[in-house]
């Protein structure tokens, strides 16, 4: 990440994209929120990335799973990989949807033996299976299993209360930035919300470049 802290854009804006399921807020002279992202969540990509990118997101969220299997991997490739994007992703629990705070439980005890972006994969992809089960603690021991973690260790992680911190402090950032949906992106600070798909990404992050661009002296 570049700094620490992350910052809502207001709607004092000097511009705005608007497209099917998104809302983009360009940066702003006043600054409404802010938070101290540093040390939540997971990393993907170089530090040194121009294009910083939070995303907040909840396990059982339906658009979030959307935008993990079917525009991510693509996202990725040209994105992050190319070292444009340096990518966070902040698992939280919104508080709308069944079982995400089980499911945020089972992939920060999945981190905790280096595996959390195969675990965060496999409850996306697998979101169905768990979503409205009365008690999905075997069904996240199952996914454990099939990643080969220590079962054991994995167990006692989910049975205690080892992740709570962090979830509080995942949960407290989004409160503090105004994340009203899910997922919310925000791009260099600027704020956007849903499934985004990559033509509308690759527009996006062109319009940042740009509009971050310095300008040449007068």
């Amino acid at each position: 990440m570049k700094g620490p802290i992350l910052a809502r854009a207001v709607a004092h804006a000097s511009a705005a994209a608007v497209a099917v399921g998104l809302a983009v807020t360009a940066p702003a002279a006043v600054v409404a929120q802010s938070a101290n992202v540093a040390g939540l969540g997971f990393d993907l990509g170089a530090a040194s990335a121009p294009i910083s990118i939070v995303e907040f997101g909840d396990f059982g969220c339906s658009a979030c799973a959307a935008f993990d299997t079917q525009t991510f991997p693509e996202f990725n490739r040209e994105f992050i990989m190319t070292g444009r994007v340096r990518f966070k992703y902040i698992p939280f629990v919104m508080g709308s949807f069944p079982n995400s705070d089980e499911a945020t439980k089972a992939a920060l005890c999945a981190a905790d033996q280096s595996s959390y972006w195969p675990m965060h994969d496999m409850l996306f992809e697998r979101q169905r299976e768990w979503l409205r089960l009365r008690d999905p603690a075997e069904r996240f021991r199952g996914f454990a299993r099939a990643l080969r973690l220590d079962a054991a260790a994995f167990a006692a992680c989910y049975a205690g209360d080892v992740t709570e911190a962090r979830i509080d402090a995942a949960n407290r950032a989004a409160r503090e930035v105004r994340v009203r949906g899910t997922p919310t992106f925000f791009i260099n600070g600027r704020e956007a919300l849903g499934a985004i798909p990559i033509e509308t990404w690759r527009r996006l992050l062109a319009d940042t470049v740009t509009f971050e661009r310095p300008r040449p002296p007068q």
